[in-house]
């Protein structure tokens, strides 16, 4: 009789136990976060001999398609020390 009873316990608090309201992967909501401040800073520490034109080509998706934004271009003044 005893024994009974324990194994009803058990079914009983198992189904309690395993009966968890969770919701599934595919049910929860995606939270993504708006960039606020999307500027950055580029620094070249460099010696150039002759005056040119450098530029920065970026993505803003991470890919290497450089064709959809266009590049900054800066001049730089040459010379011959640091």
């Amino acid at each position: 009789m005893k024994s009974k009873l324990v194994l009803i316990l058990t079914l009983v608090s198992t189904f309690l136990i395993g009966c968890k309201n969770e919701k599934s992967v595919d049910s929860l909501e995606v939270v993504q976060e708006e960039v606020i401040d999307d500027k950055f800073k580029v620094t070249l520490d460099v010696i150039v001999k002759k005056d040119d034109n450098f530029s920065i080509y970026y993505t803003e998706d991470g890919s290497i398609d450089f064709s959809k934004i266009p590049p900054i271009w800066i001049e730089v003044k040459g010379s011959e020390g640091s």
